[in-house]
């Protein structure tokens, strides 16, 4: 016989259900439902601050992760290469390994703005 998933008790099939249906439910009522499922939200809000605490210190402090090609030390190295010493923006992102796109939004001021 099987038992529920939450509070171990043996289930029984109820009228009207099939033999899969008996084996695919877990839980005897909605109560050991509502609890598995809040349960459930516990232990994935745990483990999602548990992994942001990891983050942090793999990151030494800094739980912000990003994906951007581009740091204000390259954005003021774009800018010095343009400025001064005359560069196109085609031959700035080959020498960054950035898009020509990315270095024309970078000196038109559309992104990376605040960095001076």
């Amino acid at each position: 016989m099987r038992t529920c998933a939450h509070c171990k008790t043996e289930l029984s099939r109820n009228c009207g259900e099939s033999v899969k249906q008996f084996f695919i439910r877990k839980y005897c009522n909605r109560e050991c439902v509502f609890a598995a499922r809040r349960a459930n939200s516990e232990r994935f809000k745990n483990s999602e601050e548990e992994a942001i605490r990891r983050r942090a210190e793999v990151m030494g402090g800094n739980s912000k992760i990003t994906n951007a090609l581009l740091t204000p030390s390259k954005v003021r190295q774009i800018r010095e290469l343009y400025r001064p010493l005359g560069f196109t923006a085609k031959e700035i992102g080959a020498h960054l390994k950035v898009k020509e796109e990315c270095v024309k939004k970078v000196l038109s001021g559309q992104t990376w703005r605040h960095v001076v």
